[in-house]
This record gives structure tokens, C-alpha cells and sequence, in this order.
């Protein structure tokens, strides 16, 4: 067996913005409690079906659109170069250009 290469968790950037089923996964996990169903209520709100993808911090470069922040899939665009600021504190203009971690990896993978 031969391994190229390993993460244990999904880097940041387009790598991340995978199809979610329920409100139970990914980062949609860590939004606001929706609270227990009432009594005679057969299924969770966590435990319906919606169409939706993990989100990401990393913000569209220069040059690319804007993320429309839609909800559901509509989220963010795909197939965007994306950035990640050192500090999400940082005004725009201010920011460092230090491209995904999904970014990065396409980059290593294509030319070594």
C-alpha cells in the first residue's frame, strides 16, 4: 500500500463544501439549537432531510464573485479561487492573500 497523502479532517475551501442530508452534520451541526421536538411529534427537525452544503471561511479571492450567502446549497459559488486571512478581524483591504488549504493542496498535487 502506498499513501500519497492523508487529512483527518476536511481542509478548508472548495474541499470543504460537500453536499449536506440533515442539520445533524457538519457545520450546520454548530448553528443555533433547534430545540427537542413537542411531545407527539415523530421526527426531529435535525432528522429531516434538507439539500444544503458545509460552509467554509475561506472568503473569493480578488477578482472572483461574491459568495451570494443564499441559503441552502446556494451558499457559496464553486469553482472560485479562495483565500484565508490569518484573522477574520482584518478589514478587507488589509488582508493577507495566503490562498485555501484546498487551494494549496490542487496547487501541490498539479505540480509537486
Amino acid at each position: 500500500v502506498r499513501l500519497h497523502f492523508y487529512v483527518s479532517a476536511l481542509p478548508c475551501g472548495e474541499c470543504t463544501l460537500v453536499p449536506l442530508n440533515s442539520t445533524a452534520e457538519g457545520t450546520l451541526s454548530r448553528r443555533a439549537d433547534l430545540g427537542a421536538p413537542a411531545d407527539g411529534q415523530e421526527a426531529s427537525l435535525l432528522e429531516q432531510p434538507l439539500m444544503d452544503c458545509n460552509r467554509t471561511g475561506a472568503k473569493p479571492s480578488s477578482g472572483m464573485p461574491e459568495d451570494p450567502k443564499a441559503c441552502g446549497i446556494g451558499f457559496h459559488c464553486r469553482g472560485i479561487l479562495r483565500y484565508k486571512s490569518g484573522r477574520s478581524d482584518t478589514r478587507p483591504e488589509s488582508r493577507s492573500v495566503s490562498y485555501s488549504c484546498s487551494e494549496k493542496i490542487c496547487r501541490w498535487n498539479h505540480t509537486g
